[in-house]
């Protein structure tokens, strides 16, 4: 029994062992590329793409590497268009990949980050040829160029170009009459040292031969030169960066080679025998020895340099410190141009303060006007400066404690349609407030903000007291060099009492007191005076008035006295004497016998008085 389990047990292994195998080694060689469309599995990148039909997409599922070199190189030629999706993963190795005919689409639909690192190149040429590079895709060359785009084919890219090397090379090209390129964002860089002694490589995007070619989105161009361009056309529109990272401007003579690069430029510009040139800038920044480089550096005719057209509608142009000749806008000395630029408005920034380059304003209106101490200048169209600045406070003081805690300063100007720059604003005194959505200034005393930045209404913002004592607030416009103060006094009050409520001259109803009192005694005497009257009128008649009325009064008066006479206003002098008495049930009782008495005392004297007269 125990052979068999232990053979079972072995056999239950050696399947394990194998199936392992197995899957490691689909893992490693066929599960590095897959079709997606049909699931499709293979190990060679190569064999994968000649394996892709039009419109399905290759996948990358883990790193991997191909050396396949120029004879084993990966073609489009037939005019499929094919998807390659990194997935975040790295392809690397040798490889060259050539578009004539047909589309090339590299993505990264897992996320960001995928790699193509290579030490071959990538070519597309042809007008049916499309290449495509998307955002989050970077491809990383050794060596050489990375993308030659020509022959009327597009290229696009949304993604990071990056070559490095040490010899004549370019990052990207894009050549000849009809070939477009498009770039929305990423990078394009060139990295390395210079290799050529004619130190014209290291360019980050060459453009000639008639080629046409689009900037725009957070785009950054950087290399020994940012751009190169001749006898094309290109367009450049705000948010786009370009530097050249040599730190001397050196125009070199190539003996008519076709492009013209040369070192320390941002965007370098120069003629190309006949060829129309047209470089339009919207926007962008652009920095370097020469930030914008015009050189007739294969020394053509005059007549041969009025096909070049540059022209500035904006942007911001800085000759690096540090650098020689650390210039804006430099045109070549040692190969003079006729090309001018016309400049519509722009910044631009000279450390050495040297503005003999600037013939090129478009309308002799076009101001200049120095902004600081480092040579920056900005060239506009015509502004009206403020005259005259007034500040307003609508309250002249301000409480820590109490209310009005705050005043709103109004900032006018003359004239109406003058353009406020970003008002600095600040404050002293022994006073002092908080400002409203202010930030520090860039001297780092009091306070600016960027609200009446050409504005055409009057300025307003808030002040909230904070400690006691009069300020004075000032506001500054850069633009006019014009300024004006308000000042308010703070102070911390303890705030007066509210008056008092108003006193109601009517008196207090004296009604109610007395109605209560006067319904109880009208509901017992009218019980108790119809049953005592007829059991003891004639039983004690002598006695009763003279011990009632003397008892009663005393032990009464003081509950109701005043009462009675405050509603009986017209009553008699008797009627007034009788009611002295307390208006008791006993009370009553006693009057009555002693009217009974009275009555019957009358009867005597009266029959007496008959007997009298009758004797």
């Amino acid at each position: 029994m125990k052979t068999i389990t232990r053979r079972v047990f072995a056999l239950f292994i050696a399947v394990t062992l194998c199936a392992g195998v197995l899957i490691f080694s689909a893992s490693a060689d066929g599960d590095a590329f897959r079709i997606k469309e049909t699931e499709a599995t293979f190990s060679n990148f190569k064999a994968a793409m000649d394996a892709a039909q039009d419109g399905q997409t290759v996948e990358l599922l883990d790193d991997a590497e191909y050396h396949g070199g120029y004879d084993a190189r990966v073609e489009l030629s037939d005019g499929r268009a094919v998807t390659l999706d990194l997935r975040g993963k790295t392809l690397s190795g040798d490889i060259t990949i050539e578009i004539s005919n047909g589309d090339l689409i590299i993505t990264s639909s897992v996320t960001e980050g995928g790699k193509l690192c290579s030490t071959g190149g990538f070519t597309a040429s042809g007008e049916n040829a499309g290449f495509i590079i998307k955002k989050g895709v970077s491809i990383e060359k050794t060596g050489g160029s990375s993308i030659f785009v020509s022959g009327k084919a597009h290229f696009e890219c949304a993604g990071d170009i990056l070559t490095s090397s040490s010899y004549l090379s370019n990052a990207v090209q894009v050549v000849g009459i009809g070939t477009t390129a498009d770039f929305t964002g990423g990078s394009i860089k060139w990295t390395g040292s210079s290799g050529s002694s004619s130190g014209y490589d290291g360019t980050a995007l060459t453009i000639y031969d008639g080629a046409e070619v689009t900037l725009s989105g957070s785009l950054v161009i950087e290399g020994r030169t940012g751009i190169d361009i001749c006898g094309s056309k290109l367009t450049i529109n705000e948010g786009v960066t370009v530097r050249g990272t040599e730190s001397v401007y050196s125009g070199k003579y190539r003996g008519g080679c076709p492009f013209t690069a040369c070192g320390g430029a941002g965007l370098y510009i120069s003629s190309y025998y006949s060829k129309p040139c047209e470089v339009i800038i919207n926007g962008g920044t652009f920095e370097g020895a020469a930030a914008l480089g015009i050189s007739n550096v294969n020394r053509h005719s005059e007549e041969q340099e009025s096909v070049v057209s540059v022209t500035v509608n904006n942007g911001t142009f800085i000759g690096k410190a540090g650098t020689t000749p650390a210039k804006a806008i430099y045109t070549d000395e040692e190969y003079p141009t006729s090309i001018k630029p016309v400049i519509h408005n722009g910044v631009f920034v000279d450390p050495a303060k040297d503005y003999t380059a600037y013939p090129f304003r478009a309308d002799p209106e076009k101001i200049c006007v120095d902004l600081d101490e480092n040579g920056k200048y900005t060239f506009g169209d015509p502004v009206v400066l403020a005259d005259s600045l007034t500040l307003t406070a609508d309250r002249d003081t301000i409480y820590t404690n109490s209310e009005p805690g705050e005043t709103v300063l109004t900032l006018s100007f003359e004239p109406a349609d003058a353009e406020l720059g970003k008002i600095e604003w600040t404050q002293e005194g022994e006073g002092k407030v908080e400002l409203s959505a202010l930030t520090k200034n860039s001297a780092g005393s009091g306070s600016g903000t960027d609200e009446g930045e050409e504005s055409a209404e009057p300025v307003t913002i808030t002040a909230k007291a904070v400690s006691d004592g009069e300020v004075t607030i000032t506001a500054t416009d850069p633009n006019s060099g014009k300024s004006a103060s308000a000042t308010i006094t703070v102070s911390t009050v303890i705030a007066p009492p509210p008056p008092p409520a108003p006193v109601d001259p009517t008196p207090d109803p004296v009604e109610e007191p007395t109605e209560e009192p006067a319904e109880e005694p009208t509901e017992e005497p009218t019980e108790e005076p119809a049953e005592e009257p007829a059991e003891e009128p004639a039983e004690e008649p002598a006695e009763e008035p003279a011990e009632e009325p003397t008892e009663e009064p005393a032990e009464e008066p003081a509950e109701e006295p005043a009462e009675e006479p405050a509603e009986e206003e017209t009553i008699d002098d008797e009627e007034t004497a009788l009611d002295d008495i307390p208006d008791t049930g006993d009370n009553k009782l006693t009057a009555l016998w002693i009217a009974v008495a009275a009555f019957a005392a009358c009867g005597l004297i009266l029959v007496f008085a008959l007997k009298s007269k009758k004797e």
